[in-house]
């Protein structure tokens, strides 16, 4: 089973054994290292993707390796620690064919160096594409309401939504849709019955 969440812990903390090992400090230079190395494979892995025919196995795991070592040294950044991190899991990820999971694994290591950065994630659910005012709205709201330094919205188009949005920020879920808002007005009506108005009594006007 493929986890990316540990494959992306691993990537990181790698990051930092290579950034100390250099001699560098660790905590924030360690994170800037994990973010070097995370361009590194986004630059690369569409390359890979783009292969026709299936790379993986032992042999194209060291084909690999020898080109990135090459194509690094020839950009001068062979000694960057991010770049090292980055080039042992690309040479991991085929050896053990699990490159078809490349896409989560980035999601994963952007999500965690994010929070280490104090970059928040947030998934912003709407029926129709959010204008940039108003996610720019947002972003402010959830600045000052979770103390964060950046907000990462991610819009995502959900047409059964019918109108308004509903933000997902890790397991807290604020709906203030139009679907949600008639989903609790039937929820209300199904608790109880209605109680009507006062009604005029036989002697009344």
């Amino acid at each position: 089973m493929f986890i990316p969440e540990r494959w992306a812990e691993a990537f990181i903390n790698a990051s930092g054994a290579f950034v100390n090992a250099s001699g560098a400090l660790a905590g924030t230079a360690a994170v800037e290292s994990a973010a070097e190395g995370l361009a590194v494979l986004k630059a690369v892995l569409p390359l890979l993707r783009g292969i026709p025919g299936e790379v993986s196995g032992r042999a194209a795991a060291l084909r690999l390796e020898g080109m990135l070592r090459a194509a690094a040294a020839q950009a001068a950044a062979g000694e960057s620690p991010g770049t090292e991190a980055a080039i042992r899991l690309l040479v991991l990820l085929v050896k053990k064919d699990k490159l078809r999971f490349s896409g989560s694994l980035i999601g994963a290591i952007e999500k965690i160096t994010g929070r280490q950065r104090g970059v928040l994630e947030c998934v912003l659910e709407s029926a129709n594409p959010p204008e940039e005012a108003v996610q720019k709205e947002l972003k402010q709201a959830l600045k000052t309401k979770t103390g964060a330094k950046d907000i990462r919205l991610l819009p995502r188009v959900r047409p059964e939504l019918l109108g308004g949005f509903r933000l997902r920020l890790g397991d807290e879920i604020l709906d203030a849709s139009l679907r949600g808002q008639l989903g609790q007005m039937a929820a209300d009506l199904a608790a109880g019955p209605v109680n009507p108005e006062a009604r005029p009594t036989a002697g009344g006007i």
